[in-house]
This record gives structure tokens, C-alpha cells and sequence, in this order.
């Protein structure tokens, strides 16, 4: 809703994107991991879900939409390319459409998807936690630490200190064989071979041994490799495509809903969402 200018419900997950898994009524599933006693999902809109009043506001009180027009203007380059993406994956035959995918993409269309990328990856709220999390033990004072978090700023921010290191990553985009893939409230992220943990922006483009992941479409999920992994689906070039079974479906699906801060969003509702999620260690109690 925009007015004077102003969009007052920022998506911290945009809607152009969510739109991928809307079934024919135009609507998502969203699964609330907070109920897994209950397992609540429901139907929405997805310009109505995964969004907050005023979310990137340096100043709640005197909006000025300068983050959320910068978001909006990478999104409408960034929706051009999704949609090709999803033209060209929807053939029946699923090894064409991996090798229809991997020669149509253009060096500047992998680059739009990697823009993308760093932003969804610094834009959401459980990224902005997580560098608090990280930031306890800093010398920062908490006036500091509070204005340099603020998700305006640490959008702003935190893209320009990544977005060069997603540009010179490899991607590989893995097309389902069969089941889709489902996204959630932190639908990119980096992790390591050992699950140490990774520090948010720091090792990511980096290290050797750290990837980053997001599903782009309920079809297509997008694996990013440093450069100087041994891949060889993608040898010396820079993105490839190649066909999942739903097995390594099913593991992606899992490595998302661990890491969802809430909200997992598919095409129908799904029990595995929930029968993974009761095992996270988000949703274990706390001991004292």
C-alpha cells in the first residue's frame, strides 16, 4: 500500500517472488512454525504475508521510502529474469529445460540473480538477529550497535560489503525431477561442510568450504560455489543447470526449514514442513 509516495507494508521476502508458488487463486501456503502443536498453515495472498509497516525506515515517523525504492527498482529487474527462468524450466522434459536454462541465462542475467541474492540475503529479519547475535561480545555500545541495524541501514549496508563476492561465485541451478521446492522468511543463506556456523557476510564468496543457497522457484533451486570449489557440473564456467532427484529436493527443503525464523511458504500444505521443523533445534526449550 503506497500513499504521498510512501509504502507503508515493506515484504522483507518481495511478492513477485512468493507469486512463484501460488497456485491457480493466486494464493501461498504459509506454515507457521510457531504451532507445531497445532501445525496452523493458511492461504494468502503473498503481497500479505512476510511483511512489516515500515520495515526499512531509518525513521518510522517521517518515512522517506529511500530503501524500499531501491528494493522495489532491483526487484523489477530482478522479476524479469525469475520469469524466464520459470518459462523456460516449465518443459515436461525436465533434462531439456536444464539445458535450456544453463544456454538462455546471460552473464548479465546471473548477475541480476546474484544483485538479488545479496539482497535477499541481508534483507530479512533472522539475518539482522543473527549479526546481533554476533555483535554481543563487540566493543560497539548499544546506541551503536541499535543504529547500525536498523534495517534500512543494514540492507544498505551489508549489500555493498557481500553483493561483489555473490557477483564472482559459480552458480548451479538444480532442476526438480519432481517435487518442488519450498521457500520460507530466510530463503538465502550460507552454510559450511563441517555446520560449524558461518558469521553473516563475512565467509560467504570467501571460503572454500561455505555455499550459499535459495530457491528461486518451486522448480529450480540455486546453489552459489566459491570460486575454486571442485564442482564439476560447472567446470570453468559460471552457472550451470543440471536434474535433482526428489531426494536431494527433500534435503534442500530441509536445510530451509531449519533455518526459517517462522514462516515456510509452499504451493498446498505440506506435513514434512512440519515434521522437520518439530526437530530443529530453533524449536527445542531453552535451558536456563
Amino acid at each position: 500500500m503506497t500513499q504521498n509516495g510512501i509504502t507503508r507494508r515493506q515484504h522483507y521476502v518481495p511478492d513477485f517472488y512468493l507469486q512463484g508458488w501460488a497456485t491457480d487463486d493466486g494464493k501461498v501456503t504459509a506454515h507457521d512454525l510457531q504451532s507445531l502443536k497445532d501445525k496452523k498453515t493458511f492461504r494468502t495472498d503473498p503481497a500479505n504475508v512476510l511483511v512489516q509497516s515500515y520495515f526499512y525506515e531509518e525513521d518510522t515517523a517521517n518515512p522517506d521510502n529511500r530503501i524500499e525504492n531501491i528494493l522495489s527498482a532491483m526487484e523489477g529487474r530482478t522479476a524479469s529474469v525469475v520469469k524466464k527462468v520459470r518459462a523456460v524450466t516449465a518443459a515436461t522434459d525436465v533434462k531439456a529445460a536444464a539445458a535450456t536454462l544453463s544456454r538462455s541465462l546471460t552473464g548479465a542475467g546471473v548477475d541480476v540473480l546474484a544483485e538479488f541474492a545479496a539482497y535477499q540475503y541481508m534483507r530479512v529479519p533472522g539475518a539482522i538477529e543473527q549479526k546481533r547475535y554476533e555483535l554481543q561480545t563487540s566493543a560497539l555500545d548499544e546506541t551503536t550497535k541499535t543504529h547500525h541495524l536498523n534495517p534500512g541501514r543494514f540492507v544498505e549496508g551489508g549489500y555493498a560489503y557481500v553483493v561483489d563476492h555473490f557477483k564472482a561465485m559459480k552458480y548451479l541451478f538444480f532442476i526438480s525431477s519432481g517435487q518442488d521446492f519450498v521457500t520460507s522468511d530466510w530463503p538465502c543463506f550460507d552454510m559450511d561442510e563441517d555446520n560449524r556456523g558461518t558469521l553473516l557476510g563475512e565467509e560467504v564468496g570467501r571460503k572454500t568450504d561455505v555455499v550459499a543457497y535459495m530457491p528461486l522457484t518451486p522448480r529450480v533451486g540455486m546453489v552459489m560455489y566459491p570460486v575454486g570449489i571442485n564442482q564439476a557440473s560447472l567446470n570453468s564456467r559460471r552457472w550451470g543447470a543440471s536434474v535433482q532427484p526428489d531426494s536431494f529436493v527433500r534435503n534442500q527443503n530441509t536445510l530451509i526449514i531449519q533455518k526459517a525464523e517462522r514462516y515456510v511458504v509452499a504451493r498446498k500444505e505440506s506435513p514434512f514442513i512440519f515434521a522437520v521443523a518439530v526437530k530443529r533445534r530453533k524449536s527445542q526449550p531453552q535451558s536456563l
